[in-house]
């Protein structure tokens, strides 16, 4: 279960460098959604 956060966590910081911003926005939030569900 944490292999699967980390491996989102780091599958997320590559898509901040690859789009920007714009969606670390997007990827903070839907951490914060997971964490609640988890």
């Amino acid at each position: 279960m944490f292999q699967a956060i980390r491996r989102i966590n780091e599958f997320s910081k590559a898509l901040d460098i690859i789009t920007g911003s714009h969606r670390r926005l997007y990827n903070r939030s839907l951490v914060v959604f997971s964490t609640k569900i988890w």
